[in-house]
């Protein structure tokens, strides 16, 4: 047994244990769904030719159904999966971090001035709040909180753990530390390779008007 809801539930009460574990369960799913809808914005811009009507739908479903299924099979299938998970998730970082330091540098005249490579000037030129009309700091501290909904990984194998109470612990903040770590050098470094305003898409947008 194991999971935030069984801890909160044994420690606090069920009455709380029941509201808290309501909430997680609905976050987590509305989670999922905006993870799969986000891979499959990825997948049609990595191979556009797939892009057909109502794919969002049709492909966010089929990854949804695969992670239906990968949950009904149980804790010990999701665990078995983990090396194959952590294999995606390492090769992933690896290519946001080969790809942001071996950024090619281009002149102004060239193909895409807005792209620099690596340049302390540029860094320093995003260096201030470039919030789009509408956003705040608030909007965007939303757009980053997401990135620590897996520090409850250890929480929900409790069960498999050999010593939970310090090993949940010390996982739980190794990952909250190695998370903040890893994007704040991955926004730091791609602050260090283009304009602003090729980063936020307003570039594109204006060509594409």
């Amino acid at each position: 047994r194991g999971g935030p809801y069984y801890m909160i539930s044994r420690a606090l009460g069920p009455e709380i244990g029941a509201s808290v574990g309501l909430m997680y369960w609905l976050a987590i799913t509305m989670l999922a769904v905006l993870e799969c809808l986000g891979a499959v914005e990825s997948l049609v811009m990595a191979m556009p030719s797939i892009e057909f009507a109502f794919h969002m739908q049709a492909i966010g479903s089929g990854f949804l159904l695969g992670l239906a299924l990968t949950v009904w099979g149980g804790i010990n299938v999701v665990t078995k999966l983990g090396m194959l998970f952590a294999l995606v998730v390492f090769f992933t970082i690896f290519s946001f971090y080969f790809g942001l330091l071996t950024a090619p540098h281009h002149d102004v005249d060239g193909d895409n001035g807005w792209i620099t490579g690596l340049s302390s000037k540029t860094f320093w030129d995003n260096m201030g709040p470039h919030y789009s009309p509408g956003n705040n700091f608030g909007a965007m501290l939303s757009l980053f909180y997401p990135c620590f909904t897996g520090i409850l990984s250890g929480a929900n194998r409790a069960d498999v753990l050999k010593d939970p109470p310090k090993h949940i612990k010390r996982g739980t903040f190794a990952a909250i530390i190695f998370s903040f770590l890893m994007y704040s050098s991955l926004f730091l470094l791609w602050g260090s390779v283009a304009d602003s305003r090729y980063l936020k898409g307003e570039v594109l947008q204006g060509a594409s008007g």
